[in-house]
């Protein structure tokens, strides 16, 4: 299965070296709901150009999106996203029902190992998963390189603006799925290629 991660073209050089890293104690970027996890790496089938500008810093930084095989990843790390696991179980689950949603996200990602057979059930309901660790440089496969010109139009022009929740995936998860197609058949404003090749034009 073919994942996706966005970020901003200034990471390229590191990922090049040493893969996709756990950001740590750098400060995250997504403060929509539940700050993400450090320790985790997000993936998506769905969204990675809307998670790429979230990661960028002003209008003169890139997007970039990465193409990554997850039978090349350790399949034991790849896990499901708590969000998903926190919004599909609202009506009966093991997280307290009583609790709010930022404190039964918590709960979850507490306990994302126990739930690592539900990684698949997560992209096919909410079109993300994470992976617990580095992605090693041999899993990624292509790169795009989208200007900040062109994500703006996108969002102009196609609506690509997503809200990330359950219903929403289900109605629209086909539309943005396809924006991931557009994009890596060079059918989008984007540069495209082997993400071994030397330099990004």
């Amino acid at each position: 299965m073919l994942l996706y991660h966005g970020t901003a073209l200034r990471h390229l050089p590191g990922i090049r070296r040493e893969g996709i890293k756990p950001r740590g104690k750098l400060k995250g970027n997504w403060k929509h709901s539940v700050v993400s996890n450090p320790d985790n790496i997000y993936l998506t089938t769905a969204y990675p150009l809307y998670f790429a500008h979230n990661a960028t810093k002003g209008d003169d930084d890139a997007l970039m999106v990465l193409e990554i095989e997850s039978e090349k990843l350790n399949l034991l790390n790849i896990l499901p996203d708590e969000d998903f696991l926190e919004q599909a179980t609202r009506k009966g689950g093991p997280a307290p029902l009583d609790k709010s949603m930022k404190v039964r996200t918590h709960w979850y990602r507490r306990r994302l190992e126990s739930f690592c057979h539900l990684w698949k059930d997560s992209v096919d309901g909410l079109g993300t998963c994470c992976y617990r660790g580095t992605i090693p440089v041999a899993a990624i496969e292509r790169v795009a390189v989208m200007s900040q010109g062109a994500y703006h139009k996108l969002v102009l022009v196609d609506g690509h603006d997503p809200t990330i929740f359950l219903m929403n995936y289900k109605l629209l998860g086909d539309k943005y799925r396809d924006f991931v197609r557009r994009l890596f058949a060079g059918e989008l404003d984007a540069t495209v290629m082997p993400f071994h090749k030397e330099t990004v034009t």
